[in-house]
């Protein structure tokens, strides 16, 4: 019989307290930011004796008292990857600061250099450029990596009236459609084709219509 249970040990925390902030300020007590971090172990057996024995650290943080003080807040990329798809509207120069330089940010980059957009990375500074389109089909291979890709389509159609594209990759989590940005686009005039390997989009003049997105 194969069966699961799970028992969670405790163990003496990893550290009793730790100190949030800046190292000189010498407040005690409540009156600093506090976390408590400890380990547990969860242990899974599949089939006696065959177990597995995972650790893992929580964090229990201990407020209670006035924060003050600033942080430097880093740039999302779900709100930087709109952005540089809204550059190809656009013959003029874009300049996007403070745009985080991870994988999925350089894939897309990646992506409107295909396009034929001239792109410039100064730290996290992104200027992108795109006078001439020089094909509205985004690659295989870099749309294979990234979900994102999707958001090129409505730029795109705006401007060149055609889009070719593979199904996007990217992660996988959860329940992640791709439906709901082909309906709102068809509800802007647009039409899609698709066939096993690509979807194909075109549009004469795209139309601003009313339209409810069921996917947030």
């Amino acid at each position: 019989v194969v069966y699961f249970y799970f028992t969670l040990l405790a163990l003496p925390p990893l550290s009793e307290v730790e100190r949030i902030g800046n190292p000189d300020d010498n407040r005690k007590g409540n009156d600093a930011l506090r976390t408590n971090v400890s380990h547990r172990t969860v242990t899974v057996c599949i089939s006696d004796p065959i177990c597995y024995a995972y650790t893992m650290v929580h964090y229990v943080i201990e407020g209670g008292s006035r924060l003050k003080g600033s942080i430097a807040v880093n740039g999302s990329k779900n709100a930087a990857l709109p952005m540089l798809a809204a550059s190809l509207l656009t013959e003029e120069k874009c300049v996007i600061h403070r745009v985080p330089m991870i994988s999925d940010i350089n894939i897309f980059l990646d992506i409107l250099r295909h396009l034929g957009a001239v792109v410039e990375v100064n730290g996290h500074t992104v200027s992108v450029q795109t006078k001439h389109l020089v094909t509205t089909q985004v690659p295989d291979d870099l749309a294979s990596q990234l979900r994102a890709a999707i958001l090129v389509f409505g730029p795109l159609l705006a401007r060149a009236g055609s889009v070719t594209m593979r199904h996007p990759g990217g992660c996988i989590i959860g329940k992640r459609p791709v439906g709901t940005h082909f309906e709102g686009l068809e509800a802007l005039g647009a039409t899609f084709q698709q066939d096993d390997a690509r979807y194909y989009g075109k549009v004469g003049q795209l139309i601003g219509s009313a339209m409810f997105l069921d996917e947030v």
